[in-house]
């Protein structure tokens, strides 16, 4: 949440320039995840109710509103330029340095468009995902600039070559998935492999733990398979799908995007709710020489 309002008020003051920000709600906003970052929880009695429950329920109220708020000034932001049914869009670059990435629209916004132009009418490279949704590459926008893009009607080779089998190559990285685990046995990149393949945790590796048990006694993820989810111009993704102690259903999603030297992971849980104690992890056995990890937390990073 503390990313998106930072962004709306830098998009309010590129927009409306010279207006005043609607200062009292962003500031309700900010209140709202602060208090909802604030680490009072309710775990260490989660059998103790309603009082638990009770604390839960406020924690979430904090996150809810605050997402409502920012939701709220995001439109009143982009009120000035919003034209309902129109085949341009508008994307914004809220950082002081320039950038290009990819752009995600919604089934409902992208649901009669399959390709992108831009504004000198070039056709960008787009992907319709299996959501519906329509996903291309921008080119290079200014610092706190925008560019305008066109939709299109017209459909375009949607196939891609990325995902083979278990393995996804985008010419830069080369990521190889084991078929019996679903973890990730290899990440290649200009021959060199920074997967560890003698750790006890592969890379994404799960694991569960009962109450006090030694690692050696964790459960991995079994009835592992693995589905090729897209495989187009854009990106790749592949999809692991498995049962897992402790959750109903584990689901873990590797990406590859062309042109772009980073893996992006997404791991989805439906976890069983218990009180007893346990232990639910990730493991990411690299094989990095003096490796420094950084990991973001509110308003900070640490390493």
């Amino acid at each position: 949440s503390k990313e998106r309002l930072i962004q709306v008020e830098t998009l309010w003051s590129m927009l409306n320039p010279g207006k005043a920000a609607p200062r009292d709600k962003i500031n309700e906003a900010w209140r709202n995840i602060i208090m909802g970052t604030e680490h009072t929880w309710c775990y260490m009695d989660p059998n103790k109710q309603p009082i638990t429950n009770d604390i839960l329920k406020v924690k979430f109220g904090f996150f809810d509103t605050a997402r409502e708020l920012i939701d709220s000034l995001l439109d009143e932001s982009a009120e000035q330029i919003r034209m309902e049914g129109s085949k341009s869009l508008a994307v914004f670059n809220a950082l002081s340095w320039e950038r290009d990435g990819i752009v995600y629209l919604s089934p409902d916004q992208s649901r009669n468009f399959n390709t992108v132009t831009d504004e000198k009418g070039k056709q960008l490279a787009s992907q319709k995902l299996s959501s519906g949704e329509l996903a291309f590459v921008t080119g290079m926008i200014p610092a706190f600039g925008s560019v305008i893009y066109t939709l299109k009607e017209k459909k375009t080779k949607s196939s891609g070559t990325i995902a083979t089998g278990y393995t996804l190559d985008n010419g830069i990285i080369k990521v190889v998935i084991d078929p019996q685990t679903g973890d990730i046995s290899n990440i290649i990149s200009s021959g060199y492999d920074y997967a560890d393949n003698r750790s006890e945790s592969l890379i994404n590796s799960y694991r569960y733990l009962h109450g006090e048990d030694p690692p050696e006694k964790a459960s991995p993820a079994k009835n592992v398979r693995i589905l090729i989810k897209e495989n187009g111009p854009v990106l790749a993704t592949l999809q692991v799908i498995s049962d897992a102690e402790g959750c109903r259903s584990l689901i873990r999603e590797i990406t590859l995007v062309a042109g772009r030297p980073y893996i992006e992971i997404r791991n989805i849980v439906d976890k069983i709710a218990v009180t007893e104690k346990e232990g639910l992890h990730f493991g990411f056995g690299f094989n990095i020489p003096y490796p420094v990890t950084r990991f973001d937390i509110p308003w900070g990073v640490v390493e």
